[in-house]
């Protein structure tokens, strides 16, 4: 059975330490065994206070979720750019091995929003690129015991990579603990067929997140989920399994994931829900 974790996301934006001392509990309290935690900025949250915050609550850290907000790019930016966002994933990364999460995950390649036109030369050019400048990061990363998961996103929110194959090709060539990180929300949006890019995926799998096709609770949307998690078990993959969605209170995450009006009758439902659909499933 996968662990079922949660992203603090789906009620409060910066999660930091005030945030995750009244949420940790109440995550625990409903059901769930994990916590995937964004870091928008370095030093939002502690991570030892939050690993043990964590433990006495019987949760463990299913991941870390990098935020690449405007200014945050690995490709066709200048070099002082590029430097300061490998350093922030970096930090990323430390954070993540001392609150004990395997995975950092994210569009680490570029600012959520930011779209261009390439070229099929200028496309393999930033692809290059992204490979040069995530190297130092996958070093660390592997020196420490951690992966990065690789996010494609929809095509309104980058243009780099919208799909698994994509993100294959992208991450070729670098060391083995850099790989993908599935999100359904965007797969619904850019496969043909999500459950072969699924499939297709399968080996590279760090880290799974799951979120309805409108961006609220699995279950509650078109999605096949049944399908899609008999895919993920024949691809061998044995990590948590992620609710994210987001808090349309916070102005700036609202206006970034685009949530212009409530998901579920309320945040713990729209968590709680979830959960209960995916125990159904899942079993």
């Amino acid at each position: 059975m996968y662990a079922i974790g949660v992203n603090p996301w789906v009620w409060a934006s910066p999660v930091d330490d005030e945030a995750l001392a009244e949420l940790i509990p109440r995550i625990a309290a409903f059901g769930f065994d994990a916590v995937e935690l964004p870091i928008e900025q370095p030093g939002d949250w502690d991570p030892i206070r939050t690993r043990d915050l964590l433990a006495a609550h019987g949760l463990v850290a299913a991941g870390v979720c990098a935020a690449l907000s405007p200014g945050r790019e690995l490709v066709d930016a200048a070099p002082a750019v590029v430097e300061s966002t490998v350093a922030y994933l970096k930090g990323c990364v430390a954070s993540a091995a001392a609150v004990g999460a395997p995975c950092v995950g994210g569009p680490v390649y570029a600012s959520v929003g930011r779209t261009w036109r390439m070229s099929p030369a200028a496309r393999a050019a930033c692809y290059a690129d992204f490979r040069r400048a995530l190297a130092p990061v996958a070093e660390q990363a592997g020196e420490l015991g951690v992966s990065i998961g690789v996010e494609a996103l929809n095509r309104y929110e980058t243009s780099v990579v919208n799909t698994m194959e994509q993100t294959v090709e992208l991450i070729d060539g670098l060391p083995p603990n850099v790989g993908i990180m599935i999100d359904t929300y965007h797969m619904n949006i850019e496969e043909a067929d999500p459950y072969a890019a699924l499939a297709a995926a399968g080996p590279h799998i760090k880290h799974v997140q799951v979120s309805g096709s409108n961006r609220g609770a699995p279950g509650a949307d078109h999605f096949d989920w049944p399908r899609f998690f008999a895919v993920l078990r024949d691809t061998g993959y044995q990590g948590a399994i992620c609710i994210e969605s987001f808090t349309g209170e916070n102005e700036s995450i609202a206006v970034a994931a685009a949530i212009w009006r409530p998901l579920a009758p309320s945040q713990d439902r729209l968590a709680t829900d979830g959960l209960r659909y995916l125990r159904e499933i899942l079993g």
